[in-house]
């Protein structure tokens, strides 16, 4: 179209590239964090929990979720192709990998917050910081459960994703929108919980400031 912005092959190709490279780089960090973890918690404390074969299976998942978007990318993700494509049946597949890398993501944060849970629950003594973990622990399962299901069935089955964008049957903007912020509205508030629970379990230690400075800097890693 005469006055358009037209994105050449090379371009297009680029972004998509630069976005399966992203997930690829993020993918080998959390490898080399959770193998470093293993191994100074295995070889070194000789303490491996139960809140380290979750943090596994997280990585597992978060695995799933960096092959997704991958995928989703080589298809034409994350550029302006996927939209100028004549061919549907790519972009019906590409649509599906959305679906797909969105789940995993869900997944993924729902058993970081298991695996924080469980090793904060191994470090407190009051009642209510224990009630504290259990509430994000509950709070973090339940909306995790709610939001993989409105992910994947929003649209009805999830076989006919795209086909059902374009014809408008899936829930309504307002419906998607609540849901959206609802999740990050949850997923916020029991972040900084997590966060901000170490200082009350260092504020009590027989430790000088700048020693409980590193601690709760230290126990907020997970935070990040």
């Amino acid at each position: 179209m005469a006055g358009g912005h037209h994105h050449s092959d090379a371009q297009v190709q680029s972004q998509s590239h630069v976005l399966a490279g992203v997930a690829i780089a993020f993918l080998i960090l959390a490898w080399i964090a959770v193998s470093m973890r293993l191994w100074v918690r295995g070889r070194m404390i000789h303490s491996i929990g139960w809140d380290d074969y979750t943090m596994i299976l997280a990585t597992v998942t978060f695995t799933g979720y960096c092959v997704a978007l991958s995928v989703f990318a080589n298809l034409g993700g994350g550029s302006d192709e996927i939209h100028e494509s004549n061919d549907f049946n790519r972009a019906r597949i590409a649509f599906r990998w959305v679906l797909v890398w969105e789940a995993f993501y869900i997944v993924t944060i729902a058993i970081i917050k298991i695996s924080l849970g469980i090793f904060f629950m191994r470090l407190v003594i009051k009642r209510w910081q224990k009630i504290l973990i259990w509430t994000v622990l509950v709070i973090s399962t339940v909306w995790g459960i709610v939001s993989f299901c409105f992910t994947i069935f929003h649209c009805g089955n999830p076989r006919y994703y795209l086909e059902k964008i374009i014809t408008q049957q899936c829930a309504s903007p307002e419906a998607q929108h609540a849901m959206a912020y609802t999740y990050a509205a949850m997923t916020c508030a029991t972040d900084w919980a997590l966060a901000v629970l170490p200082i009350f379990l260092v504020y009590d230690a027989k430790l000088d400031l700048r020693s409980k400075i590193s601690a709760w800097f230290l126990l907020s890693l997970g935070f990040m």
